[in-house]
């Protein structure tokens, strides 16, 4: 009986601490992302994309969101929304309502620009000019309070120290990457140093400094949440208790690699939620059964965006380490080596870099020509130009990391072939796809 007795006393004793260290330890403050990973261009066209997947994102993302005041959603390629925009199929409703949604921050632009661009193969203008455009896009069309505040480039293979120089000058408060050295990731994340300050350039100093946040796994969503398609099985009463211990435990293992108390977690993968409603459908029954025992599971999930997140983790008021050097290059396993896109596709490179020459020339001798009368104005031509280059530099194009014929319906777009250009630039300019003389002869 005595042995028994004091068996019991342990155990209420041991009941007690975990119950006391279980009431101290802060409840996570979980930011789940939705988002949709859209390459312009990688197993299908851009058009192709944009007809069989990229245009039921936007529509079933925004009845979604119009229904529940309480869904967000971020979007990246401003090149499929532009495509969507301007789709004669689209309704001015859709518009309305798209429009609705940026303003009172549902849906957040991040990055903005045409493309989510390659960072090892590309030239630095031509990714400046991309950002350029869609900013200019997303000024025009949802007013300057709409620009994006953050970056999400999360699928470039490596990362220049350019980037955060760039991000910084463009007025960017911090950006999210996620394909580096496997090693250095698994090291920051034993020493949670995911998170950094990341200063681009030792001269440039301050001025080129960028918060950072890495992604401690992929992109896709924790736990299998994935429905869409025939993912994986729908959320029912027999398993959302056993689903619900799945994305707390996937949950609590990632805020271990981080400081602090606010976690983000992505919720989205490759070209997810062209069924929106089947998505947010299962999450919502898996989000409302652990927030309501959010002291029992230690954590507390909304639907979020990047300035959301980041705002609650700026408020924590924690400091960070600085990091100055690049992250070339990207190796995602020990015989996984990411090098041989800097030279595959050579001559889809040389077109994308010469052209971009020819166009800043012609550009600029638009301007000093303005004042001519034209017999056939040659703004569009110049306009479908850039917009080519700008595709080009996406992270599956001038890398060549699209299949062959991905690639080969590249050439003839990409390839702007100013006819050769043997005589002076005052001669003539002559633009692929348009015959118009473009300046003067």
């Amino acid at each position: 009986d005595r042995i028994c007795n004091l068996m019991a006393r342990v155990l209420w004793l041991w009941c007690c601490v975990v119950v006391a260290c279980a009431a101290a330890e802060p409840i996570l403050d979980v930011h789940l992302i939705p988002h949709s990973h859209c390459d312009v261009g990688w197993q299908l066209t851009v058009q192709q994309y944009y007809d069989q997947e990229v245009k039921f994102i936007f529509d079933t993302v925004v009845d979604e969101l119009w229904a529940d005041s309480e869904k967000r959603f971020i979007w990246v390629e401003i090149t499929f929304l532009k495509m969507h925009w301007e789709s004669q199929e689209t309704t001015d409703e859709w518009r309305r309502r798209f429009t609705t949604l940026v303003d009172n921050g549902q849906i957040e632009l991040v990055r903005g620009g045409m493309v989510m661009h390659d960072e090892g193969a590309e030239y630095y203008e031509s990714a400046v000019e991309q950002m350029y455009d869609g900013h200019t896009w997303i000024q025009a069309t949802f007013g300057t309070k709409s620009l994006p505040k953050y970056a999400w480039h999360i699928d470039p293979f490596g990362h220049s120290s350019v980037s955060p120089t760039m991000w910084a000058w463009s007025c960017f408060d911090g950006f999210v990457i996620n394909r580096i050295d496997y090693e250095k990731k698994d090291k920051f994340k034993l020493e949670k140093k995911l998170q950094f300050v990341w200063e681009g350039s030792p001269t440039l100093g301050e001025t080129a400094q960028c918060f950072t946040h890495t992604l401690d796994h992929h992109y896709g969503p924790p736990a299998d949440c994935q429905w869409e398609a025939g993912k994986n099985k729908p959320i029912t009463d027999e398993n959302l208790d056993t689903k619900a211990w799945e994305l707390v435990t996937d949950i609590k293992g990632r805020a271990l690699e981080f400081e602090g108390n606010v976690i983000l977690v992505p919720f989205g993968n490759d070209f997810m939620f062209q069924n929106a409603t089947e998505e947010f459908e299962n999450m919502d029954k898996l989000l409302a059964y652990i927030n309501a025992k959010s002291d029992y599971y230690g954590v507390y999930i909304k639907y979020s965006t990047l300035v959301e997140f980041f705002d609650a983790l700026y408020a924590e008021g924690l400091s960070y380490t600085k990091w100055t050097d690049d992250f070339f290059p990207y190796i995602s396993s020990v015989d996984s080596h990411w090098t041989g896109y800097f030279t595959t596709w050579p001559n889809l490179k040389s077109y994308a870099r010469s052209s971009a020459e020819y166009l800043r020339t012609a550009e600029q001798l638009y301007v000093l020509a303005s004042s001519s009368k034209w017999e056939s104005d040659p703004f569009n031509a110049i306009y479908s130009m850039r917009h080519a280059i700008d595709v080009v530099q996406h992270h599956d194009a001038i890398t060549g990391t699209s299949p062959d014929p991905v690639s080969e319906h590249r050439m003839p777009f990409c390839d702007l072939q100013l006819n050769s250009c043997k005589s002076p630039p005052t001669t003539s300019i002559r633009f692929t796809r348009a015959s118009t003389m473009c300046f003067l002869s």
